[in-house]
């Protein structure tokens, strides 16, 4: 029988056994995302992008603290240390959590390695990068890795050790338990060295069936050209190396190399073999390529380094050398030439990056912690860590999902009731591709509230899914609305929205989506569209209204809020309509339904996100809400989730009380108004799902449900653990001993979750059911409801039924604790109003009928009687100008005008004002701005801001030119082929149609249209055929030549996978003029590009210039900086310089080259020019790429020339099968086509559907 929580005393608590662990669920705040049901496992211990700087958006000499979720490889942290410039003694200090063990065992390992190179004056970069990347290696890489693996295993026997140790000051653990997990690894690595012969033997061959099954089974069935991502630019060259290099990597275990490299390598890598995999099964992911991770476009063409004359450049060096001098032959290579040229490339970058980690090191100027654990938990305990003072050993909650341990920050940084040492706020927080696993809103509500409050701090967020037919409704989509009104409501958005512009093209990634680079009809993979989004406060690009601005919250009206809410509420979980299924040849449904990311807890945290970040009477706010959501009908969305929505609004302190319990039902004296049920699932019960074929299963998620003949409750934030389930005699607690082989093993399953009390007495106890279910959505309902019932019931049981059904009051004698309204408080800046006799009103918001901001709404009322209010009367007329993105001058026609502020762009042209004349005020409705508008930050496209006694550039990266590969353009080089369409990607279809249309273009076209024939011309694609290098600013109209820009270098700058013009301006001043009249004349008589402007386009170019300086600058601002007195820039005006001068005159050896640039070398200011692209997520950019009759189009190659370079030699082009992979099987090609393999003449009729479209 079901018995009453008991409620005395808690006793003093045993020893924890052994893999046993306490359950505590401190609260439902870390159930933000359902539990999924995925068995199938893959390792990813390198990564499969680009690596890119962290800090590109921080000022060259400030330090920064970075947060890394699902850090992955080291790669980005190496990367951004090698931009770094030591002599800076910047202090970096990254945080990274991840929750895979091996991952983290491996970074520290590599860490350590290059720590003790550093100490002991060695390079072994060739035995690291073996170590790292190799499947198979060479006895002295296995020796060396043996050796390392077992010291650090020694070294980390507690904490304190760790701490104590020569890697302790720069490599951090943030908690206990994260110790114990890299060492369990590290000891595995090391316990090779042991190994008999005959356990070395069964290791070995187990690895080596475990690699050629997912070799043969995905890895050769499938033409694949994601490497190309590493090209950037010139993907298209890279075509034909890069399905081969992954190809060999994963036939030899070797990257590169000769056939002696290949013939040595012959021990299995430890640091692939184990995992997190059930029984150490080899589960490596069969994308892995050490490349993706390096940039591969100097491979593919004419690099110089730096110091080289233009004149006579220098020849490639050795390897060994930085990234740059790398160089693409006159002749064509072929593929597997230009495979080992991507290798050596590759290896050359790893080399100097770990150089740069070593420096920085040794001036002790990084540090790095790490923590294991699910990114949303580790977010949020870092969030109440601020706010309390936990006592030793407090734990935050669970560490993830489907395990029992607990989550505590018990590393000497962050333990105990004093202030941590280790961060708890972050300049730069990187998301990886968090928000594809558990959904963007909750990445941001987690991630948001530790992010520092500067113009400098971004969050970025990735994704590798593309998973809409029109690209420009992708963040609409995932975001549950308008994608202006929920960044209002977020207070953050993505900087593409607000500017329009983008400093990295996605071109490249265009052209490999609609060639179906992960197409794989075996696997069921999705396309993939790799996008990077940088996130930033929508008002702090503009200094104006930062300092006006009386509020950063919105007042919205209570209806409308509760209205918007409930539209959110009902696109999150509109899964669970039941829409048409469509089924697939094999009779099951087709697996078309993404992961579904949320919970009714996510969505009470995005409630209780927004709260304290808008004005409105929320007390109705919620209760309109609830009341909409108790009475929707089941036509759009099962009401059964209700509870579980008001159970997470009273835990988040949405609410003052429990909703949802009926009227005159009281609950038992002494018991809690929340309960913890506890249901065992047993272990046949879930064979269904271990015996059903995977890909046929999609990724269902379990819920728990209360259930009577009359009602039906779901609760979708559970925890559900593999073990057994020990109860404690006064039935307050329990214990799990944990079975860590989970679906794998032959525990039971153990699933506990909060429910309000009232639902278990609203009924007698033998009619009350309690049952592990599905959540119903089409897909689950169209796979499962033959086997499970149209409910999706996996288990159920009797609410008396003791041998399932445990119900405690308390977990771990600790109470569930209803969290306080606001954990962490906004440090809000309330501004006075500079204004005498005015009141200003805080900005409201009106919503349209389509729940989306359709107005801002401002007042000003002239309370005083004086001058205002006495014209107003006389019918003067109200003046409005915008004269920043989010401010608008405001003004009685004769008398002082007023700057009013928003807390987002806005668009004056679009407006409406009411005037009071007999009461005395003015009211302003305003639209919000949007990056197609000429307002908002259109006004003013590149800010420049102060930050911290110096200046910053907010929408555009800090580039370090010096280490940037010069692109070669005097020699023969093949930029025609490329470099053309890569400008052109500055231009959205709206914006080329515009332009190809001879419409009146905006400033921004205008700039766009200089800035690519500035580069066209540098790199000798214009009319003379040579590199052009001076080019005058010219307005014929408006006083003639304004500027005069030298190009020194065109540059490749790897981060954001584009080209940039390494160059010097000189703004002729009336000065400069006077000063060099004749040898201004003379370099306008030798050859000059005249790049005739308008006078807006021309205002353009000088609010822009102190972007261009300041995004690559080496020098500091002075104390007599001339931005101080006058802002940025200095002055728009004919025959003024919009640059301070504390950048004249730093010029590099190359400017000093040329003769008759030589005597302005004073007078100059570097600038770093990189083409505006357009935003793929908000305007479409993929027309000129579907366009182009070469490219791939619709998954399929329209050229031969392209099917040829992707082609896979002695493959059948039908199965994937290799010539000599079945004894005596011969391949032969197509007759017509002599290019297409085949092993038979069933695999090429079954092909030639296919085949003839490319056979030419």
């Amino acid at each position: 029988m079901y018995q009453r929580p008991h409620t005395a005393a808690p006793t003093a608590t045993p020893p924890r056994p052994t893999a046993c662990y306490t359950v505590e669920q401190r609260r439902s705040r870390s159930m933000l995302h359902p539990a999924y049901i995925n068995l199938t496992y893959f390792f990813h211990p390198t990564g499969v992008t680009p690596a890119t700087c962290l800090t590109q958006d921080l000022s060259p000499q400030r330090p920064a603290s970075i947060l890394l979720l699902n850090c992955g490889d080291p790669r980005s942290i190496l990367f951004t240390l090698y931009n770094s410039d030591p002599e800076c003694l910047r202090v970096l200090d990254f945080t990274c959590c991840e929750l895979e063990p091996a991952v983290l065992a491996r970074n520290v390992l590599l860490f350590s390695l290059l720590i003790d190179d550093r100490n002991l004056s060695q390079d072994n970069s060739p035995l690291h990068w073996n170590i790292f990347y190799h499947i198979l290696l060479d006895p002295e890489s296995f020796q060396l890795l043996q050796r390392q693996s077992k010291k650090l295993y020694e070294i980390s026997a507690d904490e304190p050790t760790w701490r104590n140790s020569e890697y302790g000051n720069v490599l951090r653990v943030i908690s206990k338990d994260t110790l114990e997990k890299l060492r369990s690894f590290w000891k595995k690595y090391a316990d090779t060295a042991d190994y008999t012969e005959e356990q070395m033997k069964t290791y070995e061959d187990s690895y080596k069936e475990g690699w050629e099954r997912i070799r043969r089974n995905y890895v050769g069935t499938t033409r694949v050209i994601s490497g190309c991502r590493t090209a950037g630019p010139l993907w298209m060259e890279s075509t034909r190396a890069s399905d081969l290099s992954l190809k060999k990597y994963w036939k030899t275990g070797v990257a590169g190399g000769n056939d002696q490299d290949h013939a040595s390598a012959k021990h299995a890598n430890p640091t692939f073999a184990f995992s997190s995999a059930p029984h150490g099964a080899f589960s490596l992911h069969y994308g892995t390529d050490p490349l993706l991770g390096f940039h591969s476009v100097t491979s593919y063409t004419t690099v110089v380094s730096a110091t080289a004359s233009p004149e006579e450049p220098s020849s490639p060096a050795s390897p060994a050398s930085l990234p740059s001098i790398l160089s693409f032959a006159s002749s064509s290579p072929n593929r597997e030439q230009q495979v080992n040229r991507v290798v050596l490339s590759a290896k050359a970058q790893f080399s100097a990056w770990c150089d740069s980690f070593k420096t920085h090191s040794a001036l002790n100027l990084v540090t790095i912690r790490f923590f294991c654990g699910a990114a949303v938990n580790f977010c949020l305990a870092l969030q109440e860590r601020r706010t309390i003072d936990p006592p030793c050993g407090f734990a935050y909650g669970f560490n993830q999902l489907w395990r029992g341990a607990h989550l505590k920050l018990d590393g000497s940084d962050y333990e105990g009731p004093v202030a941590a040492t280790g961060p708890l706020q972050f300049d730069i927080i990187d998301t990886s591709n968090l928000s594809d696993e558990i959904g963007l809103l909750n990445t941001i509500v987690c991630a948001a509230p530790l992010l520092i409050q500067k113009p400098s701090s971004a969050i970025y967020t990735e994704t590798l899914i593309h998973s809409s037919e029109e690209e420009t409704s992708e963040l609409s989509k995932i975001l549950f609305g308008d994608l202006t009104t929920i960044t209002l409501l977020l207070n953050l958005a993505p900087l593409g929205h607000l500017t329009g512009i983008a400093s990295q093209a996605t071109f490249h990634e265009a052209g490999i989506l609609l060639g179906g680079s992960s197409a794989n009809s075996n696997t069921g993979s999705r396309d993939l569209l790799h996008t990077r989004i940088p996130w930033k406060e929508p008002v702090l690009g503009d200094s104006l209204a930062s300092k006006y601005l009386l509020s950063p919250k919105c007042i919205f009206n209570d209806g409308e809020l509760a209205a918007l809410l409930f539209d959110i509420y009902c696109r999150m979980f509109s899964h669970e309509f039941k829409p048409t299924v469509y089924f697939s040849n094999n009779g099951l449904p087709k697996n078309n339904s993404s992961p579904k990311h949320y919970t009714r807890a996510a969505f009470a945290a995005f409630v209780r996100y927004i709260r304290p970040r808008t004005t409105a009477n929320w007390n109705r706010v919620i209760d309109s809400l609830m009341t909409k959501i108790s009475s929707h009908k089941p036509v759009d969305i099962e009401p059964s989730g209700t509870q579980d929505l008001f159970l997470h609004f009273y835990l988040l302190g949405l609410t003052g009380d429990l909703r949802g319990c009926p009227e005159g039902q009281a609950i038992p004296l002494g018991l809690p108004d929340i309960i913890c049920v506890v249901l065992t699932v047993p272990r046949k019960h879930l064979t269904l799902f271990t015996r059903m074929n995977r890909r046929d299963m999609g990724t269902p998620s379990f819920c728990a449900s209360i259930r009577s003949p009359t009602v039906h409750h779901s609760f979708s934030s559970i925890h559900p653990i593999f073990g057994k389930l020990s109860i404690s005699e006064n039935r307050r607690d329990y214990t799990i001993q944990e079975d860590f082989r989970g679906w794998t093993g032959i525990s039971d399953m153990i699933v506990s979750f909060w429910v309000p009390t009232h639902l278990l007495h609203s009924e007698a106890e033998s009619s009350l059911r309690i049952c592990l279910e599905l959540v119903n959505t089409t897909q689950a309902s169209a796979t499962f409801s033959a086997a499970l019932g149209s409910e999706l019931t996996i288990f159920e049981a009797s609410l008396s039924d003791s041998t399932f059904v445990t119900i405690c009051a308390e977990r771990s004698r600790v109470k569930v604790r209803v969290m306080p309204p606001e954990l962490m408080p906004l440090a809000e800046k309330v501004v006075t109003p500079p204004y005498v006799g005015v009141r200003v009103s805080q900005v409201g918001v009106s919503l349209s009928t389509m729940n989306e901001v359709d107005k801002f709404k401002v007042r000003l009322d002239y309370h005083n009687g004086g001058k205002e209010h006495a014209a107003l009367k006389l019918g003067s007329s109200v003046d409005i100008k915008q004269d920043s993105p989010c401010t608008v001058l405001l003004g009685i026609s004769g008398c002082k005008k007023h700057r009013l502020a928003f807390p987002y762009p806005v668009n004056s042209l679009i407006q409406v004002v009411r005037v009071s004349r007999k009461s005395a005020w003015i009211e302003l409705l305003v639209n919000p701005s949007v990056a197609t508008d000429i307002a908002g930050y259109s006004l003013h496209t590149l800010p420049v801001l102060s930050d911290d006694n110096s200046y910053l550039v907010w929408n555009m990266p800090y580039i370090p030119l010096h280490k940037l590969p010069v692109l070669d353009t005097f020699r023969t080089n093949n930029m025609e082929k490329w470099l053309h369409q890569h400008i052109s990607n500055m231009w959205s279809d709206r914006e080329r149609k515009i332009r190809n249309g001879g419409e009146q273009m905006d400033v921004k076209m205008e700039l766009k249209e200089s800035i690519q024939a500035i580069f066209l011309h540098s790199a000798g694609l214009g009319p003379s055929g040579k590199p052009e290098r001076v080019f005058s600013l010219c307005a014929p109209e408006h006083g003639g030549n304004h500027m005069l820009i030298f190009v020194a270098d065109l540059r490749l700058d790897l981060s954001s996978q584009t080209t940039v013009i390494d160059g010097y301006v000189l703004p002729l001043t009336e000065g400069i003029i006077s000063q060099f009249p004749r040898r201004i004349s003379r370099i306008h008589r030798e050859g000059i590009i005249n790049i005739r402007v308008g006078e807006g386009e021309l205002a353009g170019w000088k609010d822009m210039m102190p972007a261009l300086a300041e995004r690559c600058r080496t020098w500091k601002h002075t104390e007599a900086c001339e931005y101080r007195l006058n802002g940025v820039p200095v002055s728009i005006a004919m025959g003024k310089s919009p640059l301070c001068s504390c950048g004249m005159g730093c010029v590099d050896e190359e400017f000093l080259k040329h003769k008759e640039w030589e005597p302005f070398h004073k007078h100059v200011t570097r600038i770093a020019l990189s083409p505006l692209f357009a935003v793929s997520y908000i305007e479409r950019t993929m027309g000129m790429v579907k366009d182009m009759n070469y490219f791939l189009d619709a998954q399929e190659l329209t050229t031969r020339e392209s099917f040829s370079n992707l082609v896979q030699d002695n493959v059948c082009q039908n199965c994937g099968i290799e010539a000599g992979g079945v004894p005596g099987l011969q391949l032969t090609k197509c007759n017509r086509c002599k290019t297409a393999w085949y092993c038979s003449q069933a695999c090429q009729k079954q092909d030639w559907k296919k085949h003839r479209i490319e056979c030419v």
